[in-house]
């Protein structure tokens, strides 16, 4: 599939989960630098197989043998064609090889004709120039052009900017990483920030590095304690714990909370601790390196700190501490309370304020499956600010949220995820507007990447809550028209032929059905009750029509 992309095409059809769904294609390249680089390595081998040979074993080592030796699951978290980029360079010199063959092929054809030799050389030398660089060119130079993209930057720049001053601010890997210190240490920005890479805080150097270079983490371990640390058993008796807060830490953190909610003044007189319970994060048993360090810096910093979680550490990472993390921004907060998910006064501020969306907008810039995956974060940020002023019925706000998103994200260049989609929708028909979740409805239907259950979901919501009959129907007919062995499609439309009175669609669809499932008595039952149901209809506009002439 990879060796595939480099060489002989890429496919264009996404599926469900935006991957290419063809294993081979000749899109774009249509196979040329493929056969080129069995010329060059037929050539090869016919000139100097020894030579040949290392490379051969230079291409298998770096490629096939590392698809052996990896034996990758599937799905992989991203596409890992680089992985193999060793083979790709060792065919690469087979091309440039098959090159200097097919040349010296039209030299030796055109010997004997001195006049014709040279034009025939420099038509081959265009001609190869066409099929090879410029051709992969053509077909890849969108898909590399950075022209515009400044997501790493205005990323990373929107993550500090989510933090208080002098922070520690948890991240996951590479990605919500490298970029942030990048920022830190060149463009000097948000360097109170202390950044703390939880993949690297497996290991004791790094965890040093923290507890003595500036800004310090606060860790309570000494020296040698951490460069002795490992994964330690958890035991059933130790799974439960408790940090201690001070009340002049509650007390802060609680009036910030009354400047939203004004039904906590109570909570300012309880004791004030956070408690939780740990689930082994390794083999079901133990807890890993960082997670004692997650919870060793928690305690020894008191709250005296404000501490983060970047948004995409996954759950696990955060030690089961998810009633105490509220939403701010492109962070998760770890509060002294359990009561607020979200924090809307500094959400509102920090993406309607503080936030950079540079060419979130712009249809020309190209932004690949990864990055578009990884935008969605402003999605969900948007909708989580939505979703707080739904519950407090300002729909106005709410309204104003979806907007803002619309406005530097627009779903033309950035798509949202359908079920989000359906979401925002449903919100806006809560607030009564109906329309626009029609709208979105509609949306998610032409996007095609609906499973047919879900279709004919929507043809329920079409036909109950819009009273669309008609189109709830044609979006059943259309799934039926993909499958038309898909049973929920069929008895949902026979249903609905039924209480509409639409007994001759029903005997059609009948007829198709049993066509193909011939031994359904059922089928066949439902059959001649709707042929009786339809005589009967019949008979009876038949008499309404003689009475009304008679009357006439």
């Amino acid at each position: 599939r990879y060796f595939g992309w480099q060489f002989i095409g890429t496919g264009t059809t996404l599926g469900e989960d935006r991957r290419i769904v063809e294993n081979f294609s000749l899109n774009g390249l249509l196979g040329l630098p493929f056969l080129i680089g069995l010329i060059g390595m037929a050539y090869h081998f016919k000139k100097d197989w020894k030579h040949a040979s290392v490379l051969l074993v230079l291409f298998f080592m770096t490629g096939i043998a590392i698809v052996l030796y990896l034996n990758q699951e599937d799905p992989q978290p991203r596409e890992r064609d680089y992985v193999y980029v060793g083979s790709y360079m060792a065919f690469a010199v087979w091309i440039g090889i098959g090159i200097s063959a097919i040349l010296e092929w039209t030299r030796d054809v055109t010997k004997k004709f001195p006049p014709v030799q040279q034009l025939a050389l420099l038509a081959m030398i265009c001609a190869l120039i066409l099929i090879l660089p410029v051709k992969t060119i053509a077909l890849n130079y969108n898909s590399h052009d950075r022209t515009g993209n400044y997501v790493a930057y205005d990323y990373s720049y929107n993550i500090l900017q989510s933090c208080e001053p002098d922070a520690i601010l948890f991240t996951n890997g590479d990605n919500d990483t490298f970029p942030l210190w990048f920022l830190q240490y060149v463009y000097n920005i948000r360097r109170d920030v202390r950044v703390v890479n939880l993949s690297l805080l497996n290991t004791p150097w790094y965890i040093l590095q923290l507890k003595h270079q500036e800004p310090k983490v606060p860790i309570s371990l000494t020296d040698e304690t951490i460069e002795n640390l490992t994964p330690r058993l958890l035991p059933e008796d130790r799974r439960l714990v408790r940090i201690p807060v001070s009340r002049e830490v509650y007390k802060e953190h609680m009036e910030e909370v009354l400047v939203e909610r004004k039904d906590m003044g109570a909570k300012l007189e309880e004791a004030p601790e956070i408690t939780f319970e740990l689930k082994p994060t390794l083999m079901g048993q133990a807890l890993r390196v960082q997670d004692l360090m997650i919870l060793n810096i928690v305690q020894a910093n008191r709250f005296r700190r404000p501490v983060y979680f970047a948004l995409t550490v996954s759950r696990q990472n955060q030690l089961n501490m998810l009633d105490y993390l509220r939403m701010d921004g492109l962070v998760f907060k770890l509060v002294t309370y359990p009561e607020e998910r979200v924090s809307a006064v500094n959400l509102q501020k920090n993406l309607f304020e503080k936030f950079q969306y540079r060419n979130l907008a712009d249809s020309t810039v190209y932004y690949n499956e990864n990055i578009k995956g990884l935008l969605r974060n402003y999605q969900g940020a948007f909708f989580s600010l939505a979703q707080y002023y739904a519950r407090e019925k300002e729909y106005e706000k709410m309204t104003a949220a979806f907007d803002k998103l619309d406005e530097v994200m627009p779903t033309s260049v950035i798509p949202m995820r359908h079920d989000l989609n359906y979401q925002i929708g449903f919100m806006y028909y809560q607030a009564g507007n109906e329309q626009e979740f029609r709208r979105r409805l509609e949306q998610n239907l032409q996007s095609g990447i609906l499973g047919l259950e879900e279709r004919i979901r929507y043809a329920t919501i079409f036909s109950q809550l819009f009273k669309d009959n008609e189109k709830a129907i044609s979006i059943a007919e259309n799934v039926l028209a993909v499958n038309p062995d898909f049973n929920q499609a069929y008895y949902w439309l026979l249903s609905h032929y039924y209480n509409l009175q639409k007994y001759e669609e029903g005997i059609s669809l009948l007829n198709d059905w049993l066509d193909r499932h011939p031994d359904d008595k059922a089928a066949r039952q439902q059959l001649d009750q709707f042929k009786q149901l339809a005589s009967s209809k019949t008979d009876s506009d038949t008499t309404v029509t003689d009475t009304v002439e008679q009357n006439n």
